[in-house]
């Protein structure tokens, strides 16, 4: 129920778009915060949101990241100024990986993780993915709790905006469609206040595996600081605040040395990884 097509397309519409960051789906918000606040496992919060209507039968949208993945799409093409993003080629993670153990950690290195929704357009390109993250309890953005949206939008003009609202609930949903039906009666004539849209000859969005990268990553305590090491050479490496019995825990890409493509290389040199879990 966010508005934020129009307000992107022309109250800033002065500005070079540098970074969309938002929790766009109420239903996964409503899960993790189940988990982060009740201790309820994914499986258990997950029939509560059915059970409350802001899940479907089929949830798999909301939770494989479908739909927060087609609305980042969205939104990245309205930041590139009309150049189509095709939202079946961004990278995505979804939550159905998160566990209570995941929640452990977050709460003691006071975050929360929420799935975000992320464009990034800087010296090094444009950038659009979907992937849980844990995010400081400091950020306004981890003020979103339970079925509410939140999406923080960072001109090059008018610095941090941040819209806020319900994101799932038959209301919510009803007043975003009925404000487009409006809209669309109101313009029927002409179709000057729709946003263009073009395919562009050249790729908009650098490859994610060049895009830069910080995780916590948990593995079983069997593996020794000398493999992390292997496996992740010249990347700075700190152990976590917080380690769980049986496990070993370590921050990846603190210093901006970590990419997707180097930690998906390092990844596979462990037979057993518990969690990896992006930082934001």
């Amino acid at each position: 129920g966010i508005p934020i097509i129009r307000p992107m397309h022309r109250c800033l519409a002065g500005n070079k778009i540098e970074r969309i960051a938002g929790i766009v789906n109420g239903t996964t918000n409503y899960i993790l915060t189940q988990m982060a606040e009740n201790g309820s496992d994914f499986d258990s919060a997950l029939k509560e949101a059915q059970s409350m209507g802001y899940a479907e039968q089929n949830p798999s949208a909301d939770v494989d990241g479908i739909d927060a993945q087609r609305k980042i799409a969205i939104l990245s093409t309205i930041a590139l100024d009309g150049a189509y993003v095709d939202p079946t080629k961004l990278f995505t993670v979804g939550i159905t990986a998160v566990t209570t153990k995941d929640m452990e950690y977050a709460k003691e290195m006071n975050a929360s993780i929420k799935l975000l929704a992320i464009f990034e357009n800087g010296e090094d390109g444009a950038f659009a993915y979907v992937a849980p993250h844990l995010v400081s309890k400091s950020h306004p953005l981890a003020c979103a709790n339970d079925v509410f949206n939140a999406i923080m939008v960072t001109g090059n003009a008018v610095g941090d905006v941040m819209f806020y609202g319900q994101g799932a609930g038959k209301l919510a949903t009803a007043s975003a469609v009925v404000g487009d039906v409006m809209d669309a009666i109101e313009h029927q004539s002409r179709n000057a206040h729709v946003a263009p849209w073009y395919e562009s000859e050249k790729p908009v969005l650098v490859p994610i595996e060049e895009h830069k990268v910080s995780v916590l990553l948990r593995l079983p305590d069997s593996v020794s600081d000398e493999q992390i090491e292997e496996a992740f050479p010249e990347i700075s490496s700190q152990p976590c605040v917080y380690e769980a019995e049986g496990e070993k825990a370590v921050i990846l890409g603190k210093d901006g040395d970590l990419n997707e493509a180097k930690l998906a290389i390092g990844l596979q040199s462990f037979d057993d990884v518990l969690s990896v879990i992006r930082i934001f």
